[in-house]
């Protein structure tokens, strides 16, 4: 279960820069 929320949270990161990337 902690590795699911660990890999959430990366893909939640990964979404955020992509739209700071995008800005």
């Amino acid at each position: 279960m902690d590795g699911f929320k660990a890999a959430d949270s990366l893909g939640l990161r990964l979404r955020f820069l992509h739209h700071v990337i995008e800005r």
